[in-house]
C-alpha cells in the first residue's frame, strides 16, 4: 500500500529502515486508518475463513487491492472536494466567491492540493457566472 500510495519504495534493505518508512508513512496519510478497513473488507470478502497465506494468496490480495483502489480513492476524493465546496458557498445557495476559491486549500491523504483552475477555464466550463 505504501508503494501504490507513495509512487516509491526507497531504500528499504533492511527491518529497521522498513519500520522507519512505515512510521514516516502513517504520520503523513491522515486517512489511514479508513484505508485499513477498506483493505481489511478486500480480505474478508476475498479470503473469508483464511488465517494463514501463502505467496500466491498475498499476491491475489494484493492484485485485489490495487484494481479496486482508484474507484476508492475517487469516492473518497470526490467527497472531500465536494464537502470543501459546500463550505465555502456564499450567502447565494451553490456558488462560491472566486476569491474564497483561490484561497482555499483542499487537504488530502500526504497531499495538499490548491484550487488553481485558470479562470478562463473555469468560464468555458460555465463555472463563472457574474450575478
Amino acid at each position: 500500500m505504501v508503494h501504490l500510495l507513495r509512487g516509491e519504495w526507497k531504500n528499504v534493505s533492511s527491518r529497521m529502515s522498513l519500520k522507519q518508512v512505515l512510521t514516516h508513512f502513517r504520520k503523513q496519510m491522515t486517512d489511514w486508518s479508513q484505508i485499513q478497513e477498506w483493505m481489511k473488507g478486500i480480505l474478508k470478502e476475498v479470503y473469508p475463513h483464511t488465517l494463514m497465506f501463502d505467496f500466491n494468496a498475498i499476491g491475489h490480495l494484493v492484485e485485489s487491492i490495487n484494481r479496486r483502489y482508484g474507484s476508492f480513492s475517487m469516492v473518497k476524493g470526490c467527497s472531500s472536494l465536494k464537502t470543501t465546496l459546500f463550505e465555502l458557498e456564499s450567502q447565494k445557495p451553490v456558488r462560491v466567491r472566486i476569491s474564497d476559491f483561490y484561497k482555499k486549500e483542499l487537504s488530502g491523504g500526504q497531499k495538499r492540493i490548491a484550487f488553481s483552475e485558470d479562470i478562463s477555464y473555469l468560464r468555458s466550463l460555465g463555472s463563472i457566472n457574474r450575478h
